[in-house]
């Protein structure tokens, strides 16, 4: 990764956490009653403005690893009984069902593995309850397919799931790389690069929306509790305000991401099943 493109990544989930915090804040205090004028004393030079702006970096670096610490196959901090069966798409896998049989086996070939599709995860079940038909209805998945005789929730299903799941994902961009490594198909990477970069940057975002909502709370509920508590009623409306605000904003990104995911899995998939029927294609004989 350049350095350009580094910088573009952390600064925008840095910014969105520092912008984000301040608006919940001032939108909190009015509620409350205090002025604008008085929530935020005025600058009285450029220092604080530029470290601000230089702190978004180093801010939006420890975003991006706590959302690549929560980005995993396996959704992990879920309660009760679905702790452990609930996954995430094998988006690798998606993508390289949509290939010839020929590239798929060219591939194992050339990174001497196993690349395995078909059936790996299914929606929620309604199973009656307010939670399970909460879930279905919104599309949750848990394993399925392959592991489904394995015990639900198993350590063995999971590290199954887990390893299928980094394998397509490898594979995948491996196939990329190699297609880039071409003058025919470095097209291909470059939309692959672009698109990852925004799916990425959408995820870190919404990571920093939910971390600035979190510093927010603590800040008002734990580290001024008499505050809180010094008018409550209107206390309360601004946490509501804010939690509203930011619950929007997430949903917007989060739509915004699953939509940039369909692009690049479009783009993925259409690239790389031109590149293969370009490799095919019988090479002309060099001149003697």
């Amino acid at each position: 990764m350049t350095s350009a493109r580094q910088i573009l990544r952390y600064s925008i989930p840095g910014s969105i956490y520092l912008i984000h915090l301040v608006l919940c804040y001032l939108i909190y205090q009015r509620i409350r009653g205090i002025p604008l004028i008085d929530a935020v004393p005025p600058i009285r030079d450029t220092v604080g403005g530029l470290l601000a702006i230089l702190a978004t970096i180093p801010i939006g670096f420890v975003i991006y690893q706590a959302y690549y610490f929560l980005y995993e196959p396996i959704v992990r901090p879920w309660p009760l009984r679905w702790r452990g069966r609930l996954v995430r798409n094998d988006r690798g896998g998606e993508i390289l069902e949509s290939l010839d049989p020929g590239h798929i086996a060219e591939l194992e070939e050339i990174f001497a593995c196993k690349v395995r599709l078909g059936k790996r995860h299914t929606v929620v079940p309604n199973d009656g309850s307010l939670i399970g038909k909460a879930m279905h209805r919104s599309g949750v998945q848990e394993i399925a397919g392959p592991f489904a005789e394995l015990p639900p929730a198993s350590k063995e299903q999971r590290r199954a799931y887990e390893d299928l799941w980094y394998t397509n994902w490898d594979v995948l961009r491996a196939a990329v790389e190699i297609a880039g490594s071409s003058q025919t198909g470095e097209q291909v990477k470059a939309e692959y690069t672009n698109l990852s970069d925004i799916y990425h940057s959408l995820g870190a975002a919404k990571t920093a929306v939910v971390a600035a909502l979190t510093t927010l709370l603590l800040l008002v509920v734990v580290a001024h509790p008499l505050r809180f508590a010094d008018s409550l009623p209107r206390s309360f409306f601004g946490i509501v305000a804010v939690l509203a605000l930011s619950v929007g904003i997430y949903l917007v990104l989060h739509i915004a991401r699953g939509r940039t995911w369909r692009s690049a899995a479009a783009a993925m998939k259409l690239g790389l099943r031109w590149f293969h029927r370009e490799q095919q294609k019988p090479r002309p004989e060099q001149p003697a």
